[in-house]
């Protein structure tokens, strides 16, 4: 899945590296075979390595794709456990009680505080000026 979210622009740019090494190297094989026909094996030998770097650039890309998907995908887990706890709406597996008995006391009178002011707010409206 990771393989098939790198950017088209980079696989191309790895396409076109594998087929310049192989291109280029084909010459120098010929080359070196014309010189002295031992070294072609040689040539050989560096062109399989120059792929197998590309082949490892491509791995490590494909990795980072992966570990910044799984992020993602752990973020939405998460999202989604405080949203449907125990995959209940939230609403329905968080109450009162649970914070009362996470913060204790002090909970009841900070909302009692807060229902109050948005009361005031809705039913005298917004402070005017003194």
């Amino acid at each position: 899945m990771a393989r098939e979210a790198l950017p088209d622009s980079a696989a191309a740019s790895l396409a076109e590296l594998r087929s310049t090494i192989t291109e280029r190297y084909a010459a120098v094989q010929a080359e070196a075979a014309a010189v002295d026909r031992t070294l072609e094996r040689t040539v050989e030998t560096a062109r399989n390595q120059a792929l197998v770097g590309a082949q490892e650039i491509e791995k490590k890309l494909v990795a980072a794709l992966k570990r910044s998907n799984d992020t993602a995908v752990q973020q939405v887990a998460r999202a989604r456990d405080q949203l449907f706890p125990d995959g209940s709406p939230q609403e329905r597996a968080v109450s009162a009680v649970s914070f009362l008995a996470r913060h204790g006391r002090p909970v009841l009178d900070l909302l009692f505080d807060a229902a109050c002011q948005h009361a005031r707010r809705h039913l005298v409206g917004p402070p005017g000026p003194a």
